[in-house]
């Protein structure tokens, strides 16, 4: 089956646009809206554990391999609240927190009083968690509903418990799974549902019309991603065919962008504390801790704006350490978010003190 024909968006609502898909009319072009006074969105990568072991994650490596992520397993509850209250400084709401990061947010013990206590701070827009779905009960589901939860977005596996012990190496009820995402999306109040699965897991038209088929009822939002190769240590070449490497994660042909926009639009906080300029699977240089500084603090500190300006002269490969080998923000990005030809304007602004909130 041609890869190009398999990367479809299905919206359950005509002219609906759901944040962030590739379809959204509202992607703000960043070459255009430079330096911004309120990141756009902050990922909470609020627990260092997953339950799988997806051939395509980092979570495949060694933990030698793997490298640093976090110096502790569960971010502490009164931490993550400390994170939240900081952003009541910034002059506009923050447009998306997303609680994801490499781990599996369900797994935290408190994973529905932090969507609570996002939604009830009045501090953020939209409250999404990315998830394997594996760990959803319908009384979690409730709780996910009821504390206000915007959107659920679960990476299935493949089609069968099978596809799960070759992909995610490990056993799973799949059944199961997709009956606790029904229930969820039957009670899912204002809450969107959106599911997606890697291309290279269905091997053929049936396969994509079966995967269809049983999420489409059950979804508002249905995306078949390509496979992306933004992990050093695995060689994605044996997974699926080298033409298909050459493909965003949603569609649209790799483009070799010199410059990350990441840090320019959001922030990352660790369960650790640790504050990062980026969402990649490896990181560099934390910007600052949240026991230390506020997010509203990081994002107006010299420590970013001096990132900021050596990403725009350097690009990501002349920058050393972590970034200078880092392909992940190509394969994410979509056309908007291409920043090279306006580095220079961009540049100005941030040096000329253009941020409003600059401290």
């Amino acid at each position: 089956m041609d890869s190009g024909n398999k990367i479809k968006f299905y919206e359950r609502q005509a002219g609906e646009v759901i944040p962030d898909s590739p379809s959204s009319i509202k992607r703000l072009k960043l070459s255009e809206s430079l330096p911004l006074d309120t990141p756009l969105a902050v990922h909470l990568f609020p627990v260092y554990a997953c339950n799988l072991r997806c051939e395509f994650c980092i979570w495949a490596l060694t933990e030698q391999e793997r490298g640093y992520l976090s110096d502790v397993k569960v971010m502490p509850y009164d931490l993550y609240c400390r994170a939240i209250d900081g952003l009541a400084r910034f002059p506009k709401k923050l447009g998306l927190w997303r609680i994801a990061g490499v781990g599996e947010p369900l797994m935290h013990p408190q994973i529905v009083d932090l969507v609570r206590y996002a939604r009830q701070s009045g501090y953020v827009e939209r409250v999404e968690i990315v998830t394997n779905g594996t760990f959803l009960t319908p009384e979690m589901s409730k709780g996910l509903i009821d504390a206000g939860l915007t959107r659920l977005r679960v990476s299935v596996e493949g089609n069968s418990s099978d596809t799960y012990l070759k992909y995610a190496k490990r056993s799973i009820d799949y059944d199961n799974l997709v009956k606790n995402i029904e229930y969820f999306y039957k009670n899912r109040g204002e809450t969107k549902v959106y599911v997606k699965v890697m291309d290279y897991m269905l091997h053929s038209k049936a396969e994509t019309e079966e995967f269809i088929a049983r999420f489409e009822p059950i979804s508002d939002a249905l995306q078949i991603e390509h496979l992306t190769p933004v992990i050093h240590g695995i060689d994605f070449t044996s997974l699926c065919d080298s033409h298909s490497l050459n493909i965003r994660q949603t569609g649209g042909v790799y483009d070799d962008v010199e410059v990350c926009a990441l840090p320019f639009y959001m922030l990352q906080l660790n369960p650790d504390g640790k504050i990062f300029p980026c969402c990649s699977f490896r990181v560099p240089e934390p910007l600052a801790n949240i026991n230390e500084k506020s997010l509203y603090d990081v994002w107006n500190s010299d420590t970013l704006r001096n990132f900021q300006l050596n990403m725009l002269d350097a690009g990501a490969a002349g920058m050393g350490g972590i970034c200078e080998k880092c392909n992940y923000f190509k394969y994410i990005m979509q056309d908007s978010d291409s920043i090279d030809a306006a580095r220079g304007v961009i540049r100005q602004k941030i040096l000329s003190g253009c941020r409003p909130c600059k401290k």
